[in-house]
């Protein structure tokens, strides 16, 4: 699964001449400037401190996070945060050559790659007016140095030199040639991950796990079980459910009021009807449904997940197997 580590609507349009399935988790860090920093160590290290922040979530994904900035003059500017940041934007690119830069980082368990690719843009003279005119549209909002080149603002623009891409914030050529080896890195793993699960998991189990099946309910061994501990991934290990948030819905499958881990959402079109599958972070794997008639105060929802997609932990077991951090959850 890819991962695009931005909720930029231009970024997000351009991944899908990557990929056609992709998970969008955007990545919250300080975009602070360090002391001495140049702009091409600043704007590598902001790419590369998103794609780091959102492995973290998805260790299993290949992450694609970028970051641009506009260097005029040898300041780098970003997105502006006030009218008056972008005015002087604005005023420092007329009648002049500014540089822009966009670093890429791409990440698959410990494969990274950081690249930087750049661009040059001349802008025509513009006045006050126009300015204030292109200001007044919004369209400099969320955007580094203050403009998108795919927009208005194309018509101050007297040439460029350079990946016009990359301008844009996502120079799609240069990562196309940098995924082969990531993609090669993935199918590897997807393959080893298929190999476990044939060797180790019931059919009932490799059914519900990997070709979204449903067990009957009231079938499961976890639906009226009130032991104290965690339940797992039963193919990577990773932690997903608490029985200190597990309630009895009657609904006849396993229910829990929020996960402890990381969970993907997907929307599910299946048997003509619409609802959101919830599936393993590290494995990809299905786990059941969610829905919004949980208890209102434990939150509202409802976690419905098949037994076979489970493997528990007691809490008497936890420490010895690698869990203890996650013993406070039980108190």
């Amino acid at each position: 699964m890819f991962v695009l580590a931005s909720n930029s609507p231009r970024r997000k349009e351009l991944m899908k001449i990557l990929a056609e399935d992709y998970e969008v988790l955007p990545a919250e860090i300080d975009e602070a400037v360090l002391a001495g920093e140049s702009p091409t160590e600043y704007v590598k290290r902001m790419s590369a401190k998103k794609a780091e922040a959102v492995q973290k979530r998805r260790p299993n994904d290949l992450i694609i996070a970028a970051d641009t900035i506009v260097v005029a003059s040898g300041v780098i500017f970003g997105k502006p945060k006030t009218l008056e940041e972008a005015q002087l934007m604005l005023r420092t690119y007329s009648d002049d050559v500014h540089e822009v830069l966009t670093s890429v980082t791409l990440a698959f368990q410990n494969q990274v790659k950081t690249f930087v690719s750049q661009a040059k843009v001349h802008f025509y003279p513009v006045n006050e007016a126009e300015i204030t005119s292109y200001l007044a549209l919004s369209e400099w909002q969320d955007k580094a140095g203050a403009y998108g080149i795919q927009g208005t603002a194309a018509k101050f623009i007297r040439a460029i030199s350079g990946d016009y891409l990359a301008i844009v914030g996502f120079p799609v050529a240069q990562i196309y040639q940098e995924l082969p080896p990531f993609i090669t890195l993935m199918e590897k793993f997807d393959l080893a991950l298929e190999k476990t699960a044939r060797e180790t998991l019931e059919p009932l189990a490799y059914d519900v796990l990997k070709n979204a099946a449903t067990e009957a309910p009231f079938t499961g061994k976890y639906d009226e079980f009130d032991a104290v501990g965690i339940y797992v991934d039963p193919l990577t290990g990773d932690v997903l459910f608490s029985s200190k948030d597990k309630f009895n819905s009657g609904c006849g499958w396993p229910a829990f009021a929020k996960p402890i881990g990381e969970l993907k959402e997907q929307e599910d079109y299946s048997n003509n009807r619409v609802r959101m599958e919830i599936k393993s972070a590290t494995s990809n794997s299905h786990l059941g449904h969610v829905f919004d008639d949980g208890p209102k105060e434990s939150g509202g929802l409802r976690y419905c997940i098949n037994s076979a997609a489970l493997k528990f932990i007691p809490i008497t077991e936890m420490e010895d197997k690698g869990y203890g951090s996650y013993l406070d959850l039980l108190k």
